[in-house]
C-alpha cells in the first residue's frame, strides 16, 4: 500500500502532465512563486523534485478557472519571465546583468529577445534607411497641433507599413528588421528639441528629441537604463494584445500598432503622467501628504507610481532608475525620497517602473508625456519576440461570454 505521504507528492513530469506544460514550464513557476518544490534523493542517490498534488492541482484549476471581473491566463513563454519577488529576465539574462552599470547597449538586448540563440550582439544592421525616415518625419509633421509624441510613434508606425513591400513577410530575420526600422524611424519621427543626433546607439539619438538639454554621460546612461529595464515584461496588457493579434496572423507592423494602442491609456503606458503630476505637487509646496491624498483623489486606485499587479515587493525597473535618478539629480531626488518614504509609511507600498520614469524625466527636463515615449519605443522589442513566438500556435485565443449578472 503507498503510503499517504508518496501519495501526496508528485514528480516534475507528472506535474506538468496535470498542469498541460512542459517540464520547462513547471521550473519556470517554481522561478515565480506559482509552485513549491521539494528536493530529496531518490533510492539511487539523485537528486529529484517533488511537488504537493494538491498545489499542483489548485495551480491547474486556477489556469481555467472563471472568475467575474478578473481573468487569469497563463501562457507559456520564453521571452521574459518574472518572479513576484522582484526578479526579472530576459531569455533567461537577469535584469540586473544587462544593467550593470552600465547598462548594455538597448541594440543588443533587443537582438537577444527576437534571436533562437541567445545572441547578444547588434552587429551592424541598427541603420534606417534615408527613404524609411523621410516617411516617418512627413506623416509627423503632417499631424495636427496637440498630439502627443507617442501618437507620432503610432502614425510612423502606420506610415512605415505601408512603405514596407515585405510587409506580410512573418519570417524572423523580417520581423527583426521591422523592429529596427520602427525604433530608429519612431526616434526621427519625435520633434527635435536639441542638437540632432543621426548615428550612435539609440539614447543618444532620442535624448535630444525628449530635452533642450545638452546630454550627459550620466543622463544617457539612465535613459539607457530605462529602455533597456522596459524592453519587455512578461505578459503585461498590450503584449497580451499582441499575442492575440500574432494568432490572427497579424503582420509585424500591425502587431505594433496592436500594442501601441493598448500601451495608451492611463493604467498602463500612460500610467507615469499621473506621477509626473504628483511629483509636481510635492515640488508645489503644499507637503508630501496633501500631494499624496489630491494624487489619490484623482487618480481613483491607489498611489501612482506604487505598488504592482504582479510584484510582492519591490519592482526591479523601478529599483535600477531610482538608483540612476538619485545619482544624476542629487539636487531633486529629496522630494523623491520623501514621497518614497511617506508611501512605504502609509499604505506601505513599494514604487513600481512609473515612479521611476516620472523621476527620471524630472532630473533630465524631459518634456511632458516623455515617459509613455520611453515605454513605448522600447516595448515595440518585446512585442515583436512575442509575436514570433506567438505566431505559430494560431488563433487559440477564443473568449467565451458568460452572464454579467
Amino acid at each position: 500500500m503507498t503510503a499517504p505521504a508518496a501519495r501526496a507528492s508528485v514528480t516534475a513530469e507528472q506535474a506538468a502532465e496535470l498542469l498541460g506544460v512542459r517540464l520547462q514550464t513547471v521550473y519556470a513557476y517554481v522561478s515565480r512563486g506559482l509552485l513549491a518544490r521539494d528536493v530529496r534523493r531518490d533510492a539511487g542517490g539523485r537528486r529529484v523534485s517533488g511537488f504537493d498534488r494538491e498545489e499542483v492541482l489548485r495551480l491547474a484549476g486556477a489556469r481555467t478557472r472563471h472568475r467575474s471581473g478578473s481573468l487569469d491566463v497563463f501562457v507559456e513563454t520564453d521571452v521574459s519571465t518574472l518572479d513576484p519577488r522582484g526578479r526579472l529576465a530576459f531569455r533567461g539574462v537577469p535584469l540586473d546583468a544587462l544593467l550593470g552599470p552600465p547598462a548594455r547597449r538597448v541594440e543588443d538586448v533587443a537582438e537577444l529577445l527576437w534571436s533562437e540563440d541567445g545572441r547578444l550582439d547588434a552587429g551592424a544592421g541598427w541603420r534606417l534607411d534615408d527613404g524609411w525616415r523621410a516617411v516617418a518625419r512627413r506623416v509627423a509633421q503632417a499631424l495636427p497641433d496637440g498630439v502627443t509624441d507617442a501618437d507620432r510613434l503610432r502614425a510612423a508606425v502606420l506610415a512605415l507599413a505601408g512603405a514596407d513591400p515585405d510587409r506580410a513577410d512573418l519570417g524572423r530575420e523580417h520581423v527583426a528588421a521591422v523592429g529596427r526600422a520602427a525604433l530608429l524611424a519612431g526616434v526621427a519621427a519625435l520633434p527635435l528639441r536639441g542638437e540632432p543626433v543621426e548615428d550612435g546607439d539609440l539614447e543618444r539619438r532620442l535624448w535630444p528629441r525628449l530635452t533642450a538639454r545638452p546630454a550627459t554621460e550620466e543622463g544617457l546612461e539612465a535613459l539607457r537604463t530605462a529602455l533597456v529595464a522596459l524592453l519587455d515584461h512578461e505578459l503585461a496588457a498590450s503584449t497580451m494584445a499582441v499575442r492575440v493579434a500574432a494568432g490572427t496572423g497579424a503582420d509585424p507592423w500591425l502587431l505594433l500598432s496592436t500594442g501601441l494602442a493598448a500601451l495608451g491609456g492611463p493604467r498602463h503606458g500612460g500610467a507615469s503622467r499621473e506621477v509626473t503630476r504628483l511629483l509636481a505637487r510635492c515640488d508645489a509646496g503644499g507637503g508630501v501628504d496633501a500631494a499624496v491624498a489630491a494624487a489619490v483623489a484623482s487618480y481613483g486606485s491607489g498611489v501612482p507610481g506604487f505598488g504592482h499587479l504582479v510584484y510582492t515587493d519591490a519592482d526591479p525597473r523601478a529599483e535600477a532608475l531610482l538608483d540612476r535618478v538619485a545619482r544624476l539629480d542629487p539636487d531633486g531626488w529629496p522630494v523623491v525620497e520623501r514621497l518614497l518614504l511617506r508611501v512605504a509609511r502609509d499604505p506601505g507600498l513599494s514604487p513600481n517602473v512609473d515612479l521611476g520614469l516620472a523621476a527620471l524625466s524630472r532630473a533630465c527636463g524631459f518634456v511632458d508625456g516623455a515617459g509613455e515615449t520611453v515605454f513605448a519605443l522600447a516595448r515595440q522589442v518585446g512585442w515583436l519576440a512575442h509575436g514570433l513566438e506567438e505566431g505559430p500556435h494560431g488563433l487559440r485565443f477564443r473568449g467565451r461570454a458568460a452572464p454579467s449578472a
